[in-house]
């Protein structure tokens, strides 16, 4: 018998083992078409046959499948902002988008063909960039610059960019090194330019890093070099604690060696040696400031403060001249220091000095001490300082014997000495005083007024003696004949003694 049903059961079941291997096909597949799954998945919602065991395993598929696409569209970012002035799109990672092509399930989504797209794109651009880095200087930096531009109007991010953008730093900075040394860039302003090259030397592909050693580059490096040790000389020079005085910011220190001279009693007077012991003469740093103008580096932050220095020197070294020309130890004119002074402060330009407004020129003791402490704070010396120190040394140990003699009376007018001190002493001191080169007025005062109190007691005592001079020769007659008896009484005795 012929059923009607049986054609129409017939054909679903053939309908069923299609939609099966179907199915079955789809699920062995890598990638499947989401829309073929989409539709095959219609399909078996509407089919009277239950497919529960391939809906399963096929709904897992079209899971992993939309999970896919949730991190595709969560790794493209949007191409515009939503609103006006909104940061620019964060670019995708190169790797990440090829991980994702390689794993995906489905191979005719839009997300897929854009990021297919995308790499052929990136791979294409990074192509040439290799060529450009290795093409060298055949390649303009203009051409470079375009390619930059390029890689970053991609949304994704690529090592090579890195690499291009370091490539140009490289040629920009060797032209910007040439034009600095070419014009003689400040110190620190230098080498803070020279640090710049490790940095983008750094951001070089690894394999160029080390091919990467521009001639300019060294030449810098040599021009550092050669003030580096331009800068110790002058520290060797005026020595270490000068150096930080005279060249820390705000340094007051050129203010102070200007200031007015004051006089002193240079109570502390220490020798000759130890005045100039470690000090370089003038001459040392006038040899620095000559070098200077051929360093191929601006040094003239350290330049400008030794001119001051120099000048300041100058002044000081005038002050001492006048004092030498005023107490006769130098025959030379004043007016010969002041023109070869004035020559080279004119030459080296340096800052003005408040020193030669006080000048006295008097033979002041004082004054001159003044002037030989200032000396003594400045780092380096000259042959009139050493000399005023020799005199001012010698004088003050003629005033030191004065004071030492003499020194201030205590009560009932005695002087509390500690040796005797003879009137022959005191004479010598006051012919000594002539010949000095001081007048030590005080000094000169104590010692004359005590000559004068001893020739006034020594004319009372020569009086008191010639009025009674008869009286003082019949006493000393009888205590000669009284001295003579008990002389003879005295050897009778030893005699008697030695009988028994």
């Amino acid at each position: 018998m012929n059923f009607p049903e049986l054609i129409e059961y017939t054909q679903l079941l053939q309908e069923a083992r299609e939609l099966k291997t179907t199915i079955t096909a789809m699920l062995v597949e890598d990638k499947v078409s989401l829309t073929a799954m989409r539709e095959v998945m219609a399909k078996i919602e509407v089919f009277p046959v239950n497919f529960e065991l391939e809906v399963d395993a096929f709904q897992k598929k079209m899971l992993s499948a939309q999970s896919w696409l949730a991190k595709v569209r969560k790794c493209i970012p949007k191409r515009r902002g939503s609103r006006r002035g909104a940061t620019e799109p964060k670019k995708m990672d190169l790797n990440a988008i090829r991980a994702l092509v390689d794993d995906a399930p489905c191979e005719d989504s839009a997300e897929m063909f854009e990021m297919q797209d995308l790499l052929e794109c990136a791979d294409e651009w990074a192509e040439k960039v290799r060529v450009a880095i290795e093409g060298g200087t055949d390649v303009s930096l203009e051409s470079l610059k375009e390619l930059v531009e390029e890689g970053r109007e991609m949304p994704v991010d690529i090592d090579e960019q890195q690499f291009l953008e370091a490539e140009i730093a490289t040629r920009e900075w060797c032209v910007n090194a040439t034009t600095m040394l070419s014009t003689k860039k400040p110190l620190k302003e230098l080498e803070e330019f020279a640090s710049q090259a490790k940095l983008i030397r750094k951001q070089l592909h690894p394999k160029k890093q080390a091919r990467w050693k521009p001639q300019i580059e060294r030449d810098i490096h040599t021009a550092l070099e050669v003030a580096r040790r331009w800068v110790n000389e002058v520290k060797d020079v005026i020595g270490t604690t000068a150096f930080d005085k005279l060249f820390v910011v705000n340094s007051s220190y050129l203010q102070t060696l200007g200031e007015a001279v004051t006089a002193s009693d240079a109570n502390t007077l220490e020798s000759t040696e130890q005045f100039i012991k470690g000090k370089k003469t003038i001459e040392s740093v006038l040899k620095l400031v000559d070098k200077a103008e051929k360093l191929g580096v601006d040094v003239r932050l350290y330049l400008t403060r030794l001119q001051g220095l120099l000048t300041h020197t100058y002044a000081v070294q005038q002050l001492a001249v006048e004092i030498l020309v005023t107490i006769g130890v130098h025959s030379t004119e004043i007016s010969q220091l002041e023109s070869k002074t004035s020559e080279q402060e004119t030459t080296l330009n340096p800052e003005e000095s408040t020193l030669s407004d006080s000048v006295v020129k008097d033979k002041s003791f004082a004054y001159a001490c003044g002037v030989l402490d200032r000396i003594a704070l400045f780092p380096i010396i000259f042959d009139e300082g050493v000399t005023l120190h020799q005199v001012i040394q010698s004088e003050k140990t003629w005033a030191v014997k004065v004071r030492e003699a003499l020194p201030p009376r205590q009560s009932r007018k005695k002087r509390q000495t500690k040796d005797p001190v003879t009137l022959d002493h005191l004479q010598t001191l006051l012919q000594e005083a002539s010949t000095l080169r001081f007048q030590f007025p005080e000094e000169r005062k104590i010692l004359t007024k005590e000559l004068e109190e001893v020739a006034l007691w020594q004319e009372k005592a020569r009086q008191v003696v010639e009025v009674n001079a008869v009286e003082f020769m019949q006493v000393a007659k009888y205590l000669q004949e009284y001295d003579f008896k008990v002389y003879g009484k005295v050897c009778e005795a030893k005699n008697q003694l030695k009988s028994y």
